[in-house]
């Protein structure tokens, strides 16, 4: 079967452009235009019943693009997206980006579904396997002001979930509550020396997370003790940085911006023969669920996910309706959640 992406390749296009031909857009002109009809007449195209729609319809389906599928967090995030889609008789289409140009195939297709709004969950490219975090956030500010001309050119309703587009409303979780929260705890516990293992791309909630728990240690008369080891947003990457920080100092305990940071920091720290929390107590933030299932049993902050799932898509719904954007950004609560770590 010929799909829009054929005619894209033959043309030499995006599937963007592609659709707004099909759409008789006058945003395409010319020699362009003339090249993906020709693409169209040659490969005997028919577009797809979905890209139909916009004559006399809607598509009653939805984007949602994410990065790194490993995060449990994100992965709810979408159920509960989904759950809400399906309630009200919408498709979900969804599109895992790793890096910037993956980024823009899929922000081209959903254009070329005609997809009625689109969901943004954290952009993590490159998080997961690379070192050079320079890169990745080379990738991601370069994606955003794609996204931002793009969807200004579409004219489609956005909303976000922790990540923040200017000009788009964003749902995200209360990350400075959960920084506080944390290192409350940590400290009432009488911890004076504690660490911190932070995600080594240091801007956005990672940055926020790492501001608070350095204002808590100085708060404490603690600032001498100040340490932050930066690794991947990943068990791995948590693991890894345990490492390094265990050639430093044994602090008294050690604040992780996730849980799968702290899982690999518990892995890190029973690979030396460390007790936990005996000998260093172990603080996550998210409360996934292999938070439960870790020996012992994670101490961390817990994040919302499935309202802050349904609250982004009913947002995106009510854009639909109402044809206008009205709503603030807004932050979802976090809630302390003591079990054995700490």
């Amino acid at each position: 079967m010929i799909t829009i992406d054929d005619v894209a390749k033959r043309a030499g296009v995006s599937t963007m452009t592609v659709s707004r031909v099909i759409n008789n857009s006058d945003r395409v002109k010319g020699a362009t235009k003339e090249k993906v009809l020709f693409a169209i007449d040659e490969l005997g195209y028919i577009p797809n019943i979905i890209a139909k729609t916009l004559a006399g319809g809607k598509s009653k389906t939805i984007g949602i693009l994410f990065s790194n599928y490993y995060n449990q967090a994100y992965l709810d995030i979408i159920v509960a997206i989904e759950e809400e889609a399906y309630r009200k008789g919408y498709t979900v289409i969804n599109a895992n980006v790793n890096d910037y140009e993956s980024a823009v195939n899929a922000l081209d297709l959903f254009v070329g579904k005609r997809v009625e709004g689109i969901i943004v969950l954290p952009l993590e490219m490159k998080m997961t396997y690379l070192v050079d975090y320079h890169d990745a956030m080379t990738d991601i500010e370069k994606f955003k002001e794609y996204f931002k001309k793009e969807i200004n050119l579409s004219n489609l309703p956005v909303v976000t979930v922790s990540e923040k587009i200017e000009g788009v409303t964003d749902i995200s979780f209360d990350y400075v509550a959960s920084a506080k929260i944390s290192m409350k705890y940590l400290i009432s516990c009488g911890y004076r020396d504690i660490a911190m293992i932070n995600n080594a791309i240091n801007d956005g909630l990672w940055k926020d997370k790492g501001d608070i728990y350095c204002e808590a240690m100085r708060e404490i008369g603690a600032e001498e003790n100040i340490l932050i080891e930066y690794g991947q947003n990943t068990v791995e990457g948590g693991y890894a940085a345990a490492q390094k920080l265990l050639r430093h100092r044994h602090p008294q305990a050690i604040y992780c911006a996730n849980d799968y940071m702290a899982i690999g920091v518990m892995q890190a720290l029973n690979s030396k023969g460390i007790a936990v929390p005996k000998d260093i107590a172990v603080m996550g933030n998210d409360d996934i669920a292999f938070a439960k299932m870790t020996a012992p049993k994670m101490t961390t902050v817990a994040i919302n996910t499935q309202a802050a799932g349904r609250r982004a898509a009913n947002i995106l719904f009510y854009y639909f309706e109402q044809n206008k954007s009205v709503f603030p950004n807004e932050k979802i609560s976090v809630e302390l959640v003591v079990r054995e770590t700490a």
